[in-house]
C-alpha cells in the first residue's frame, strides 16, 4: 500500500463520522466561538429589542422545527452586541473551531435531536392511548341496556364447544367485565361469571381461556 493510500485509509474513520449533525455544525465553523453569556447580559439585550423583533423571534420559536438553530443564532447576536471586537485570525472571521470542538458540538446536537424525538414519540404514544381509551369508553357505553342479551350470547357461543367460539365468548365476557367496572357494578358481574364457570366446569379449554384473561 502506498503512503498516499495509507494516509487515506487512516483518515477514513473521521470521514465516516461526518453525519448530518457534524455537517450542520461544521457549516458554521468559520463563525466565532460562542463565549459564555450571562443571564443579565441576555436580559439587557432582550429589553433593547424592538417589539417587532421580539414578535418575529417568538413566532420563529413556535413555528420552526429546529429551536436549537435559533438558540445558537440568538447567542451569536447577543455576543456580537456585547463584544463586537472579537478576536480574528488571518483569512477568517473569528476563532476557528477545532475538530474536537466540532465533534463535541455535533454530539450535543445529536443528543438534543434524539431527546426531542423520544419526547415526541412519548407525546404521540400518550395521545394514541387517550384516543384508544376514549374509543373503548364509547364502545362500552353502547353496551348499556344489553347486558342480559350479551350473557345469553356468551351461553350460545359456549354451547357450540368450538375453540373459536370460546375465544369469542371470552371477548364478550371481557366487555361485560369492563362495562361493570366502568359503572361500579363488579359486584353484579362476579356472581354471574362464577355461575357460568360452574355450569361449564368440564370445559377445561374455556376455563383456561378465562384464566388467561384473568376473568376469575
Amino acid at each position: 500500500m502506498s503512503a498516499t493510500e495509507s494516509r487515506g485509509a487512516g483518515s477514513s474513520p473521521l470521514f465516516l463520522r461526518l453525519g448530518p449533525d457534524l455537517v450542520y455544525v461544521a457549516s458554521g465553523a468559520s463563525q466565532p466561538l460562542e463565549p459564555a453569556v450571562s443571564r443579565q447580559s441576555i436580559e439587557a439585550w432582550v429589553r433593547g429589542l424592538a417589539d417587532s423583533d421580539k414578535t418575529k423571534l417568538l413566532v420563529r420559536l413556535v413555528a420552526d422545527d429546529d429551536p436549537h438553530h435559533l438558540h445558537a443564532e440568538l447567542i451569536q447576536r447577543v455576543t456580537q452586541a456585547i463584544e463586537p471586537a472579537a478576536e480574528h485570525v488571518p483569512g477568517g472571521t473569528g476563532a476557528r473551531r477545532t475538530v474536537e470542538q466540532l465533534l463535541g458540538a455535533a454530539a450535543r446536537r445529536a443528543e438534543a435531536r434524539t431527546r426531542a424525538a423520544v419526547e415526541k414519540a412519548e407525546r404521540e404514544r400518550q395521545q394514541l392511548a387517550r384516543a384508544q381509551a376514549a374509543a373503548r369508553a364509547r364502545y362500552l357505553d353502547g353496551l348499556v341496556g344489553h347486558v342480559d342479551e350479551l350473557w345469553q350470547h356468551v351461553e350460545a357461543l359456549v354451547a357450540t364447544k368450538r375453540q373459536t367460539d370460546y375465544d369469542a365468548a371470552v371477548k364478550v365476557i371481557q366487555d361485560l367485565h369492563d362495562l361493570a367496572a366502568r359503572r361500579g357494578r363488579l359486584d353484579v358481574f362476579a356472581p354471574r361469571l362464577q355461575e357460568l364457570r360452574a355450569r361449564h366446569a368440564k370445559k377445561v379449554s374455556l376455563l383456561d381461556r378465562l384464566d388467561s384473561a384473568r376473568l376469575t
